[in-house]
């Protein structure tokens, strides 16, 4: 806290004086903050458009991963893969049981077991096929693992950019708030008022009128006490004071 005072035997004027100080210290205080709020926003406006080109160019990347591998989301890609290949894995058993259980009971290659083998190696193919990503428009199986883990690299940093972005905006808008003048640093608490006169005379006054009024006194009480020696040392006088003839 800083306290601004001057004395004068002019009270209104050091009042003037004080105020006008109080005064020109707010306006400069207030163009400090302007230059200070101005400085700092205009780098926080320009790592707003850094993180903003960063973020933008985050969110095509990932479009364009989705869009390549045609996956909008790896777990839901990778869950249906799995379950397709489950499902030809499960015919592919029952397939062999049915071989085995055929050669079993007809020691020829008769169509019926060149039917079976055939559908086994068909379902032996699928299962190729979905592991190498040739059908349709599935990534391989073996490389999702590694896709998942590049498309989960971009949402995160593209997640960290946004909560930057988001951080820099709020950072701005309080910086404006704060050029409104919601924030001065230097805030005037009260200004100074000329002080009230006393309605009676000073304590140093005082003391000079009550000195001066004892020398008087003294004086008299001299004077007096000389005349009272001068009639009681004249016969005469105490005579006529005792209002003898």
């Amino acid at each position: 806290m800083l306290t601004i005072s001057y004395t004068d035997i002019d009270k209104q004027l050091a009042t003037n004086i004080v105020n006008r100080v109080t005064s020109l210290l707010e306006e400069e205080f207030a163009k400090i903050d302007k230059i200070r709020n101005t400085d700092q926003y205009s780098v926080i406006t320009d790592k707003m458009s850094v993180v903003e080109a960063d973020l933008e160019r985050l969110q095509d990347q990932i479009i364009e991963f989705q869009t390549l591998h045609n996956i909008m989301d790896v777990e839901i890609v990778a869950e249906e893969l799995v379950k397709q290949v489950s499902e030809f894995q499960s015919e592919l058993l029952k397939k062999e049981v049915e071989i085995e259980s055929y050669g079993k009971v007809s020691n020829i290659r008769d169509p019926g077991y060149t039917k079976l083998i055939n559908e086994k190696e068909a379902i032996l193919n699928a299962i190729s096929k979905l592991e190498n990503g040739e059908v349709g428009d599935y990534p391989p199986v073996k490389d999702l693992p590694r896709l998942a883990l590049e498309l989960t690299k971009l949402k995160r940093e593209a997640d960290v950019k946004l909560v930057a972005y988001k951080a820099l905006v709020q950072q701005s808008e309080t910086l404006k708030l704060t050029a409104e003048g919601t924030g001065s640093t230097f805030q005037v608490l009260e200004y100074a008022e000329v002080p009230e006169m006393k309605s009676g005379p000073s304590r140093g006054k005082l003391v000079i009128i009550v000195t001066f009024a004892g020398f008087f006194f003294s004086i008299f009480f001299v004077f007096l006490k000389e005349a009272w020696m001068n009639i009681k040392n004249d016969p005469e006088k105490m005579k006529r004071l005792r209002g003898e003839k």
